[in-house]
């Protein structure tokens, strides 16, 4: 008995993957593992360090950490998700070892710029970390998020290895392992939280970022190794397949820099409001990016390599994107929803430690609300990047994420510096930059694709975008009355209790609503959570097409 569940276990992390929705669902449940995690570390972040002075350190922590992720994400995400995968799954087709003299290569050219980088962030990490703070910084604290960008560079640099090995798993269309491993990576930081939160303060996190990235590699590595990685000492610039990688990574590159910086901006600004300002915003956000990522990355993940095989069939390409388009705003609209109207219950319930002040509560849920309104639109912007990544298009996802993050810093400038709004004014113009990137990646993908102006695609859109504002009214009425008349929410039991009823009839006159409509992902996804729950091997084929509109052959 043993044996099997050891060789079910196997299978399953070996598992290759061919439809998007079966491999969406074991995405999207690995990282809904991890972003439960993380939000357990945001709550001990709030358990250990909610009160002055510690709370305002903690923002520190959260700005200090997007020096490293700025370097990090403009050159290995920038290189993995666009330029690397590609050209090291045309290697294969020539023989494993010549994938891996390409990804040894890859890895070692891109370690070497990053180390470059890393080394001039490390020495120069007060002066970096003066300009981010607008100058609003004391000594001491200039100090401390110097010391804490020193520590968190070294995380970064295990991720920068450990990111290749998940981008080989992911060329193998092995995607339980590299989801599995943000979890450990989360778990790392929460180890050396519990353990060392008191005796070293919020250094305690950054050194547990660093255990956990060890962690994040090394499960990946041993996996890599299965698949018969062999690493080997090469550094050659002038190879043409690296030299491929570079140029078809630049767009994407500038992209993300972009990106990071509207991050940098954010972050700049928040600390102006003030460091404990940080925390909020970023605990808003994480909560946020949790339906997000569920729902909008991993279907869009697992969309991805069925869309670049239909790339050249146009047809079969815009029913992919359109049905799964659908089926990630069936998932996302009611859920933004949710957390509109529930915001206040959520924050208390998810980062309402004893020393987590109601001032801190009401601003973060105000963040939260603002955030939501454009949940649905980043869920979305996730699957149109790709589709465009699939037409081999890096340029024009580069150019909408510009002009949006333009929106983005524009508005939350003049939001903050101009008007003295709060930090809400922040998760507000973010949302409004979502909304033009989605908009303008929608038109102009739109243009190409045929079906996308159709109204038949329209109107289902519009049908789940009723069954989402009538479920509203079904969330609003009952909280309201379920708050003043039953529930006695100062005590945590009757919050969750609350919280609970509100969000199982919601979700009920959500599927009721559905039905009525005769909204065809309400079908679509309760077959394939079935026939995922009971393990099968293939989903049928007729549902693979009425779901995607087409299967890998």
């Amino acid at each position: 008995m043993v044996n099997n569940i050891i060789n079910k276990g196997k299978n399953l992390l070996f598992k290759e993957e061919e439809n998007i929705l079966s491999a969406s669902v074991l995405i999207g449940v690995s990282l809904l593992a991890s972003a439960i995690l993380g939000l357990f570390r945001d709550r001990l972040f709030s358990h250990y360090f909610g009160a002055e002075p510690y709370f305002s350190q903690l923002g520190l922590y959260f700005a200090a950490d997007k020096i490293p992720s700025f370097i990090f994400n403009i050159i290995v995400v920038g290189t993995l998700t666009t330029a690397f995968i590609p050209v090291f799954t045309r290697q294969l087709r020539y023989g494993k070892e010549q994938g891996w003299k390409l990804a040894s290569n890859t890895l070692n050219a891109v370690l070497v710029v990053f180390a470059f980088l890393s080394l001039l962030i490390f020495i120069f990490s007060r002066p970096v970390s003066k300009i981010m703070a607008l100058g609003s910084l004391d000594e001491k604290s200039l100090i401390f998020m110097s010391q804490l960008i020193r520590i968190m560079i070294f995380s970064q640099l295990i991720l920068v290895i450990s990111s290749f090995f998940t981008s080989i798993l992911q060329s193998f269309k092995r995607f339980l392992v590299p989801a599995l491993a943000p979890v450990l990576y989360n778990f790392g930081i929460i180890v050396f939280l519990i353990l060392f939160a008191e005796r070293f303060g919020v250094v305690a996190p950054a050194l547990g970022m660093v255990f956990g990235a060890s962690l994040h590699l090394l499960i990946q590595f041993l996996f890599c190794r299965n698949l018969g990685f062999k690493y080997t000492r090469i550094l050659k610039f002038k190879d043409p397949n690296l030299r491929e990688i570079f140029t078809l990574m630049l767009p994407r590159t500038l992209g993300l820099a972009a990106n990071q910086l509207s991050l940098l901006v954010d972050t700049s600004l928040a600390i102006f409001i003030g460091p404990s300002y940080v925390v909020v915003f970023n605990f808003a956000q994480h909560l946020q990016n949790v339906p997000v990522n569920f729902f909008g990355a991993a279907i869009a993940q697992a969309a991805f390599p069925i869309m670049s095989s239909l790339s050249d069939n146009k047809k079969a390409f815009s029913e992919t994107v359109l049905n799964t388009f659908k089926q990630i705003m069936f998932f996302t609209l009611p859920i933004s929803i949710l957390f509109i109207i529930l915001r206040i219950p959520l924050v208390r319930l998810v980062f309402g430690a004893s020393k987590f002040s109601w001032d801190a509560t009401i601003s973060t849920s105000y963040a939260l609300a603002f955030f939501s309104i454009s949940m649905v639109f980043q869920a979305l912007v996730y699957l149109l990047n790709r589709a465009f990544y699939s037409l081999h298009d890096t340029v024009t996802p580069v150019k909408v994420a510009v002009i949006s993050i333009g929106v983005n810093i524009v508005f939350a400038v003049t939001f903050i510096m101009w008007f003295g709004f709060g930090i809400w004014a922040l998760s507000f113009s973010f949302s409004i930059s979502s909304f033009v990137n989605f908009i303008f990646l929608f038109i102009l993908l739109g243009k190409r694709s045929p079906g996308f102006f159709k109204t038949k695609f329209l109107y289902d859109l519009s049908k789940i975008s009723w069954a989402s504002l009538l479920t509203a009214f079904f969330l609003y009425i009952p909280m309201k009355l379920l708050d003043q008349m039953v529930f006695d929410t100062t005590k945590t039991i009757n919050l969750m209790l609350l919280t609970t009823v509100v969000f199982i009839l919601g979700l009920s006159s959500y599927i009721l609503i559905s039905k009525i409509l005769d909204i065809k992902e309400r079908t679509i996804v309760l077959n394939v959570l079935e026939k995922f729950v009971k393990n099968s091997q293939k989903i049928p084929s007729k549902l693979i097409s009425d779901s995607i509109g087409d299967n890998i052959s």
